[in-house]
């Protein structure tokens, strides 16, 4: 192996592993174990499998690393189109389904569908596949950093706010408070349902409990007001504790 392809190899790896730590999502795993074998046919496999989905490109890249496993070209181009299709279907059909949070799903789907997609062309073995795979992984890499970003404002951007005081951090889709820190990251971090918040921080000052809403396009915490005038009452979400963030793991594929 030449010093040039050893160093892209390992670039890949790293460009890869970004798209795992950015998209992969804990909670819908936790979430596939607990489905009842009663659920729609093939449901829990398809959430399962959308969980996991971000280590589809890192997998690649290792095989192309430490294997000489290659595919035809037209075997690569096709999967990833059947990939790309797919993804794009799903992302579609989850947006429309989604009373808020519509254009997430879809910026969260379509990028995450690219990666698939390119991930099937690195395996390729003709370097037009190669270097198309560099060009659909530029969508998500992107993403993956805006999403860990995103984690960092809204951890470091708590303490702040809450002054010492106890708070908790949630998101309206489940009921409680986030279970690991991978929940704060941009592409876990907001909701898909009828509730008008994607991520929530509650502030115990006193007998009152204050009220903060993370906007995903400003990438900051908002305060709500009268939040005692709003159904289901958002200060109901969670309980607010001394140095909440202390308390919760990194990950959890554990559902309360």
């Amino acid at each position: 192996m030449s010093r040039s392809t050893y160093k892209t190899n390992m670039q890949l790896l790293f460009l890869t592993s970004l798209v795992v730590a950015g998209y992969i999502r804990f909670d819908l795993l936790a979430f596939s174990f607990e489905m009842s074998r009663s659920d729609l046919h093939g449901a829990r496999a398809l959430v399962a499998f959308v969980a996991v989905a971000p280590c589809v490109p890192l997998a690649s890249a290792l095989i192309v690393r430490f294997t000489t496993i290659r595919i035809a070209g037209w075997l690569a181009g096709t999967l990833a189109v059947i990939a790309g299709g797919c993804g794009v279907l799903l992302s579609l059909l989850g947006a429309a389904l989604s009373y808020t949070g519509s254009l997430l799903v879809i910026v969260h789907g379509i990028t995450l569908t690219a990666a698939v997609a390119g991930a099937f062309l690195l395996l390729s073995r003709s370097r037009v596949g190669h270097r198309s795979a560099l060009v659909l992984f530029i969508a998500p890499v992107l993403g993956a950093v805006w999403s860990l970003v995103a984690f960092g404002l809204v951890t470091f951007s708590a303490y702040p706010i809450s002054e010492g005081r106890p708070y908790c951090l949630a998101t309206p889709s489940v009921v409680g408070p986030v279970l690991s820190l991978s929940d704060l990251r941009a592409f876990a971090f907001y909701t898909t349902t009828e509730q008008a918040f994607h991520g929530l921080l509650l502030v115990q000052d006193g007998p009152e409990t204050i009220v903060y809403n993370w906007s995903p396009r400003r990438m900051r915490f908002d305060p709500v007001l009268q939040p005692e005038l709003l159904s289901p009452d958002p200060r109901l979400q969670c309980s607010p504790l001394p140095n909440f963030l202390s308390g919760i793991p990194l990950i959890s594929i554990v559902k309360s």
